[in-house]
């Protein structure tokens, strides 16, 4: 019975020391499996990042060449308004020119018709006239004396020398007349004369203008050929520059498909670090309040690219005096990954162990490395302007179980 207790009992002890040793194995085994797997995703991570940094290269070259090309374009725009209001004001000119001209048209023709008729009635007074001299060149001055003494009474004389006053009276009229008429005519032939000149003027005006608004038009048609020559290239370019910008978004999306596949390495750092989050969050930028140039959207306009991006995943912050700021973790944490990302620039997650994680990016310098157990407030580095930025700012995201939500609803009284 002694015998068969103490060979239970070494039985036992060679159990435990069994599975000691088999522990120990499969802790090495363990470590070695994680090891490896470490390393593919590392060469996965480099490989990843020399295709956004080719991407990016290939992006910042079309940018260059779209914003050259929508300067050139609006430089066209600008010189095609400018052209097209340069013939709206010659077209108003000519319809000006145009409107004088009908109006000379119709005093001419209303001032040949005067023209005529007083020639007309000059016409008749002159005959007038003529008939008369003729009759006191037939008649002799003799024919008034005979008239006078030819009266038989002294009453007769009278009426006589009435009469011969109202005709020398008739024939000086018509002579007035005839002049002032000529006169009239004159002055209207005249007046005739300087309107024909005018409206001569008028047409070389017009002619003028028109040959100007030809020239202007052939201009304007030049540049819209030029344009419609260059459009298929433009377009393709422009085509090209989309592209690059939906690669810009294809990388941030491989970042947190590689944040995903990461997941359980980064847990892993969380649980060894043993940390714990508050769940509160400070201001990363302390004491500089700064302001929210962009918040956390869906859907908004990307200032470098000058489009609706598919979603702006955190928060920007920015404003005078920022640059090189320090930027400090937003609750206890531990650092999972800090590195460079074409989009992100240089960049900094935070693990907290509830579930949160806070991204930290386009920071100038990073002070911090993976592993690392950090308090709230600690410096993990500097703010700056790497990556896909249009200048210096904070981009602060903070992910819930691997969500991206909205920093604000953690912050009051923020300046937009």
């Amino acid at each position: 019975m002694k015998k068969q207790t103490v060979r239970i009992i070494c039985l036992i002890l060679a159990a435990i020391m069994a599975i000691g040793v088999l522990t120990g194995i499969l802790s090495t085994l363990g470590s070695a499996l994680t090891s490896d797997r470490l390393e593919e995703l590392e060469a996965e991570k480099k490989k990843h990042e020399q295709e956004l940094k080719e991407i990016r290269a290939e992006q910042e070259r079309l940018k260059k060449e779209k914003n050259s090309l929508q300067k050139q374009i609006s430089a066209k725009s600008a010189e095609i308004s400018s052209l097209q209001n340069a013939i709206q004001t010659e077209i108003n000119v000519i319809a000006l020119l145009k409107g004088i001209a009908d109006d000379l048209d119709h005093q001419i023709t209303d001032k040949k018709a005067e023209i005529r008729d007083l020639q007309q009635q000059q016409d008749t007074l002159h005959e007038l006239y003529c008939t008369r001299l003729r009759a006191m060149e037939e008649n002799g001055a003799v024919s008034y004396y005979s008239i006078i003494f030819g009266a038989s009474s002294f009453s007769d004389m009278l009426f006589r020398l009435d009469a011969v006053a109202a005709i020398r009276a008739n024939d000086e009229s018509i002579y007035s007349r005839l002049v002032a008429k000529e006169e009239e005519t004159r002055e209207a032939q005249l007046e005739l004369e300087q309107k024909l000149q005018d409206r001569e003027d008028q047409r070389i005006m017009e002619e003028e203008e028109q040959a100007f608004l030809v020239a202007k038009e052939a201009e304007l048609q030049k540049i819209v050929d030029e344009l419609t020559t260059d459009f298929e290239g433009i377009s393709e370019e422009i085509r090209k520059a989309n592209a690059a910008e939906r690669a810009e978004e294809k990388a941030r999306e491989e970042f947190d498909k590689q944040i995903k596949a990461e997941e359980a390495l980064l847990r892993e750092i969380e649980e060894r670090s043993k940390v714990k989050g508050t769940g509160k969050f400070i201001w990363p930028l302390g004491d500089f309040t700064g302001r929210v140039t962009s918040p956390f959207s869906k859907n908004r306009l990307d200032p470098v690219t000058g489009k609706y991006y598919k979603d702006h995943g955190g928060m920007d912050i920015g404003g005078v005096g920022i640059n090189g700021l320090p930027v400090m973790a937003a609750d206890n944490a531990v650092v999972l990954k800090a590195g460079k990302d074409p989009s992100y620039g240089n960049f900094v997650m935070l693990g907290h162990g509830n579930g949160y994680k806070t991204l930290y990016a386009h920071l100038s310098k990073i002070t911090v490395k993976v592993g690392q157990v950090l308090e709230r407030g600690d410096v993990i580095g500097n703010v700056g302007s790497t990556g896909n930025s249009t200048g210096p700012h904070l981009h602060f995201e903070i992910r819930k179980d691997n969500v991206k939500v909205d920093p604000a609803q953690f912050f009051k009284n923020l300046n937009y």
